[in-house]
């Protein structure tokens, strides 16, 4: 199994975030025991839910870059989406159990106490994950993977929640309201919100997911580019992974597929496609029996 360019810097990606993960669950488990703070035990129990989502990043990447075979002659690339499906339920079923945990502490109030330590963590770790974010977002320049734009968008709200333990911590112990609750259950809202936004994306892909208005236009003007084509009736996309969509274009000719010039131009406008939409393979058709050879 040989693995792309592309592929290997996603698993990179992957096992990063793996490790930052990991580590800011950690310290914010140790924070959150010291403090007695659900809002800083649910975020830390959600960076142990964002290590697995992370190895079904790695994972997915992995087995995406198999080779065809028998049984699945278009390859293996949708497994990538089905580890961005994966990553949002996980991050789902992570909300619900931190929302349920900040729901008993809003009725049965524990006191929060507030040390300095604790505070030093949330403050590294909303700096950890800012930077990881900028890391994925760069990253995902050439990767261009729907989970990895899911895991950059969860370490933005992850920022966010961490921001609300912290407001939790300095906040809760100088009232009996029971704020570090409601706050828990502010945290658990944000991962609810980033669960759903990364569930409903891949699964768009895995349902397939047609061309954009934009996308079509741009194809279009390709198309024009090039004198042997009238116009472009028809476009589909099949896609069966990142790397591995085909291009389908129903067109009118402006010249018979039998001039001298015909081939070139039809070579030279699918370099065009391949090499600003990523195509691994286009396929220009007409209606048959036109421009027939005399």
């Amino acid at each position: 199994m040989s693995i792309s360019k592309r592929q290997s810097e996603g698993q990179k990606t992957g096992i990063v975030a793996m490790l930052v993960n990991f580590t800011l669950f950690a310290g914010k488990l140790v924070a959150g025991l010291m403090s007695n703070s659900i809002a800083i035990l649910a975020d830390s129990f959600n960076n142990l839910a964002d290590c697995g989502t992370s190895l079904a990043t790695v994972i997915g990447f992995r087995f995406g870059a198999r080779h065809a075979d028998k049984g699945h002659p278009f390859g293996h690339g949708r497994m990538e989406y089905v580890a961005g499906l994966v990553v949002g339920v996980v991050i789902f079923v992570t909300a619900f159990s931190v929302g349920e945990s900040a729901l008993r502490r809003i009725f049965a109030t524990e006191p929060v106490t507030f040390s300095v330590f604790p505070a030093v963590i949330c403050v590294v770790a909303i700096a950890a994950k800012i930077g990881l974010a900028l890391y994925i977002r760069r990253q995902n320049r050439t990767v261009a993977s729907q989970t990895l734009n899911a895991s950059f968008w969860d370490c933005l709200t992850d920022t966010l929640a961490t921001t609300i333990a912290l407001l939790s911590l300095i906040l809760a112990p100088l009232t009996s309201f029971p704020l570090d609750g409601i706050l828990g259950l502010a945290v658990a809202l944000f991962i609810v919100y980033a669960g759903i936004a990364a569930f409903w994306s891949n699964l768009n892909l895995i349902l397939g997911q047609g061309l954009t208005k934009p996308e079509r236009a741009a194809i279009r003007d390709v198309f024009h580019n090039f004198t042997v084509f009238k116009r472009v009736e028809e476009l589909d996309v099949h896609d069966y992974g990142p790397e591995s969509k085909i291009l389908l274009a129903k067109v009118d000719l402006a010249a018979s597929p039998h001039t001298e010039n015909f081939e070139s131009e039809m070579k030279k406008c699918k370099k065009v496609l391949t090499d600003h939409f990523g195509f691994e393979e286009i396929i220009i058709y007409w209606p048959p029996n036109i421009h027939k050879k005399s």
